[in-house]
């Protein structure tokens, strides 16, 4: 399948869809994006392959298939689009930041864009994160530095997280042995396994 020809309509509609992460439906993207979904757009984004739609309920559904990720993934370092305009070009200097952003964390597309309702694996986000501050395994990482880098990632759920990870061969969280110079933000990032305030991670065999 080569790819579409696509007009700005057809690109600020996979983009919308992209950042919703989900299944969209018109009044959706009328009220939130003010986007219309007219028919021949709809027709001919679901024929290209990269949008499906649930003509099943009122209003219609729409959302990216793998291969309108595939796109919106390639378009984060694509040329402007003529006639984008002023605001098109300020869109597209933000995508190529989220391209630079993306290559130089290792990170796909989906890492960035989840719906609201997807379960995300904690547990490697919290790996991936440890990495990044740690400068060996079994370094101790503060907490208070590693939950920045979770993003909006609930506070209960990271912390439930944790505690099982604690249980594991390669993870140790223990409470900071110098009490009496914890930050406020140290005792703000602590976990409570059993009856302490934990502080500390390390990640790593013996």
């Amino acid at each position: 399948m080569s790819e579409p020809k696509l007009g700005l309509p057809h690109r600020a509609i996979l983009l919308a869809l992209m950042a919703e992460a989900r299944e969209v439906s018109n009044t959706e993207l009328k009220q939130r994006w003010n986007l219309t979904m007219t028919k021949p757009h709809r027709v001919a984004l679901n024929k290209a392959g990269l949008m499906v739609s649930n003509e099943n309920t009122t209003p219609y559904r729409h959302e990216l298939t793998e291969r309108g990720w595939k796109w919106c993934s390639d378009e984060l370092s694509a040329e402007i689009p003529a006639r984008a305009g002023s605001v098109g070009a300020a869109l597209y200097a933000v995508l190529a930041g989220v391209n630079r952003y993306l290559d130089r964390e290792g990170l796909a597309l989906s890492d960035l864009f989840k719906s609201e309702n997807q379960i995300p694996d904690l547990e490697d986000r919290i790996r991936r994160a440890y990495e990044r501050l740690a400068d060996r395994p079994k370094a101790w990482v503060r907490l208070k530095d590693l939950r920045p880098l979770l993003g909006n990632a609930p506070r209960d759920a990271v912390d439930d997280v944790l505690r099982h990870m604690d249980g594991t061969a390669d993870v140790t969280i223990i409470p900071d042995a110098d009490q009496k110079n914890l930050t406020a933000e140290d005792r703000a990032a602590a976990v409570r396994i059993g009856n302490e305030d934990n502080h500390m991670l390390a990640i790593g065999r013996a």
